[in-house]
């Protein structure tokens, strides 16, 4: 099957969507207009709010511990075809906030 975007690779490149992005910028008008009868708005106790991440994030947010991060790890290098990687400190993980 050949696909309809020939520029889009199997693995991702930041490069080349950036300069994706940046060529449709300039040479495309982007209609931000929603289509008729779409709310504008969205309100529901299902709606996340960013505050309310940052106001519970012991609800929604889990930190994973040092063996459950080398589980993962183990599996992804297993995945990938490589081999595993020397524990480290789970503190030096980024987070979202």
């Amino acid at each position: 099957m050949v696909s309809a975007f020939p520029e889009l690779d199997y693995f991702p490149n930041l490069g080349a969507f950036k300069a994706r992005r940046d060529s449709r910028l300039q040479s495309t008008i982007i209609d931000n207009t929603l289509h008729a009868g779409f709310p504008e708005n969205l309100e529901s106790t299902l709606v996340w709010e960013p505050q309310d991440l940052k106001n519970e994030k012991a609800e929604w947010i889990h930190v994973f511990s040092e063996a459950e991060i080398e589980e993962i790890d183990t599996a992804l290098r297993k995945f990938q075809g490589q081999t595993p990687r020397q524990p480290r400190d789970a503190r030096r993980l980024l987070t979202m906030f």
